[in-house]
C-alpha cells in the first residue's frame, strides 16, 4: 500500500473482526427504572459496566432487510434520479429488461425493492470525470453497497449529553438508535400486516440511517462548518516536525489578461518561511556551503560599510557553523520584524564597525544596477 486508502466498509468483516455475532441491540427501550435493559442501546451487558468497556465495545443492529449503506444512499441522487426516487419511496417503478417505467398502479418501490432489482437496471452511461467516479463507485455489487446490519458505536460516546445547542446531542444520537431498532423490528414481526405501509416504514429507516452518518460524520467528525470538527481539531492540537499549516486563498483575478494574474495558472506561492520551516534540514545544509563559499573558499570578501554606504574587499578567516545558522533561520520565522535585519560578515557582529553582506543587483524596471547590505530575507530568497 503506498498511501492512506478510505473505503466502504464491509460490515460482515467488521462483526467477525471484532467479535459482534451475539452484540445485537434489539431493544429500543434503552432505560427501565433508571438502569439500561439488556438488549438496549445503552447496555451493561452489550457494551460493558467499565469505562474502558464502554469506550471500546461495540453493538449490531439487525435490520432484518437489506439497506443501503448511508455513504452511497447519500451518492445516489448524483448517480440516478429513478433509484434515488425508489430508495425513498417517492415514486413506484417497474422493470422491463434493463429499463425502470414508472407506474402508480403496478409499479414498487423502496429500499427492498431496489435491492431486489439492483445490477438488473443499466443507468444512463456518464460523461464527466466527476459523474465518472460516481458510476465507477455504484458499479460495486449490491453486497458492498448494501448491508442487512447496522453498527453501533460504543456506549461511552452515548452515555451523557455532552454537546448542547445546535451540535450534535448525544439523547439524539440514543433516540435515533431506538427509531431504527423499532421500524426494523415491526417490518420484521408484522410483515404481513404492514404490507401497504411496508416502503414508506423502509425508507423511513433508510432515512434514519444517513441522519445518524450525518451526525457522527458531517457534523461531528468533518464538521459544520469544518473548522470546528474532529479532524480539524485533532491536527491543530498536534506539532509535527516539519511541516506548517496555511490557509489556501485565492488572488486578485481582477486583471484584463492573465498574464496580470499574481500566480499563474498551475502554480501556487508559498511563503517563505514556510518553504524554511518544511524543508528546514536541507536549508541550514544549503546555507552551511554558501556561507562556507562566500566566506573562506574565495580570498578577499566583498563586505558593506554601512557608515560610508560603500563595499570594501577584506579578508575573512570564519564562516558560521550549524548552530549560528540553525539560530538564524529560527530567528527569521519566529520574528517577522526581524526577516529584513541584514546579515553581518562572521566575526564582525561584535565589533565597533560591523560589516555586513553585500547584495548587487540590477533592477529589471529602469536598468539601474544597485548595491547595498543584504538582508536575512534576500539570503534566503
Amino acid at each position: 500500500m503506498d498511501g492512506l486508502r478510505v473505503d466502504i466498509l464491509d460490515v460482515g468483516k467488521f462483526i467477525e473482526a471484532n467479535s459482534l455475532q451475539n452484540s445485537i441491540v434489539s431493544n429500543p427501550h434503552y432505560m427501565v427504572r433508571g438502569y439500561p435493559t439488556p438488549d438496549g442501546v445503552l447496555s451493561y451487558e452489550i457494551f460493558g459496566s467499565t469505562v474502558d468497556e464502554r469506550k471500546m465495545r461495540m453493538g449490531i443492529i439487525d435490520l432484518h432487510g437489506y439497506y443501503m449503506k448511508p455513504l452511497a444512499a447519500k451518492k445516489l441522487a448524483s448517480y440516478d434520479r429513478k433509484l434515488n426516487e425508489i430508495l425513498y419511496s417517492t415514486a413506484k417503478y417497474r422493470l422491463e429488461k434493463d429499463a425502470l417505467i414508472k407506474d402508480d398502479i403496478m409499479g414498487r418501490t423502496g429500499p427492498s425493492y431496489l435491492y431486489e432489482i439492483w445490477g438488473k437496471y443499466k443507468a444512463k452511461e456518464k460523461q464527466s470525470i466527476a459523474t465518472k467516479e460516481v458510476e465507477k463507485y455504484f458499479q460495486q455489487s449490491r453486497d458492498i453497497l448494501f448491508t442487512r446490519y447496522y453498527p453501533i458505536i460504543p456506549a461511552y460516546f452515548r452515555d451523557t449529553n455532552t454537546q448542547t445547542g445546535s451540535k450534535m446531542s448525544m439523547a439524539d444520537l440514543n433516540s435515533i438508535y431506538a427509531r431504527i431498532i423499532t421500524m426494523a423490528e415491526n417490518l420484521h414481526a408484522f410483515s404481513d400486516m404492514f404490507e401497504l405501509m411496508r416502503p414508506q416504514t423502509e425508507s423511513r429507516l433508510q432515512s434514519a440511517i444517513v441522519e445518524i452518518y450525518d451526525k457522527l460524520m458531517i457534523e461531528k467528525v468533518k464538521g459544520s462548518p469544518s473548522k470546528f470538527g474532529m479532524i480539524r481539531s485533532y491536527w491543530q492540537s498536534k506539532s509535527v516536525t516539519y511541516t506548517a499549516r496555511l490557509v489556501i486563498t485565492a488572488p486578485n483575478l481582477l486583471t484584463d489578461s492573465v498574464d496580470d494574474t499574481q500566480v499563474k495558472f498551475g502554480y501556487a506561492l508559498v511563503p517563505l518561511s514556510y518553504v524554511c520551516s518544511t524543508y528546514l534540514p536541507f536549508i541550514i545544509h544549503e546555507l552551511k556551503n554558501y556561507f562556507d563559499s562566500v566566506f573562506i573558499r574565495h580570498g578577499k570578501v566583498p563586505a558593506y560599510d554601512i557608515d560610508t554606504k560603500s563595499i570594501k574587499y577584506i579578508d575573512i578567516e570564519e564562516s558560521y557553523d550549524e548552530d549560528d545558522i540553525v539560530n538564524m533561520v529560527t530567528k527569521f520565522l519566529n520574528s517577522p520584524s526581524s526577516r529584513f535585519d541584514k546579515v553581518p560578515i562572521p566575526g564582525t557582529q561584535n565589533s565597533d564597525n560591523p560589516m555586513y553582506m553585500t547584495l548587487v543587483g540590477r533592477s529589471l524596471k529602469d536598468a539601474t544596477t544597485f548595491n547595498r547590505a543584504a538582508t536575512y530575507t534576500d539570503i534566503l530568497y
